[in-house]
């Protein structure tokens, strides 16, 4: 009688397996959340402001820093994402802290938009009214409320 035997080697597949079910579908929110609160009259959501700024309104022009802070930092963000691929692959890393890492720094790089953009400039009334020719910085509130959720 013959016998053989096989020996299974797991050199990464089980783990794959088991971090696929929370890739798929996965995604990451960057931006004002709706849970953001309401501007300093109490009312406006912020996530409106956020929308008036980014898009424009008749009295407000077009300042993109969503749109701006993606198109700058799309590399960066689509090479991080591979080397999270990576290392969820190599069993350094989950889907979900993968995903919180590149939302953190989606998030720093749109703060960082929102500090520096300085076109179009504000009105001199504006500058006047609040004290301060940054266009999107006024009480911070902005700002602060630019944060990013996983989602698994």
């Amino acid at each position: 009688i013959m016998t053989s035997s096989v020996k299974v080697v797991d050199k990464g597949m089980e783990r794959i397996l088991r971090e696929l079910p929370y890739l798929r579908g996965a995604s990451v929110d960057v931006g004002v959340q709706s849970d953001a609160g309401t501007g300093d009259d109490g009312e406006t959501p912020i996530a409106a402001y956020a929308a008036y700024n980014e898009f424009g309104t008749k009295s407000i022009p077009a300042r993109p820093f969503m749109a701006q802070a993606a198109d700058e930092n799309n590399r960066k963000w689509t090479q991080t994402a591979g080397k999270i691929l990576n290392s969820i692959y190599e069993g350094r890393s989950t889907a979900e802290s993968g995903l919180a890492i590149l939302g953190q720094m989606a998030e720093d790089d749109i703060k960082n938009k929102i500090t520096t953009l300085k076109e179009p400039p504000n009105s001199p009334l504006t500058i006047a009214l609040k004290g301060s020719a940054n266009p999107l910085i006024d009480n911070n509130n902005l700002r602060q409320s630019i944060r990013y959720v996983v989602n698994i």
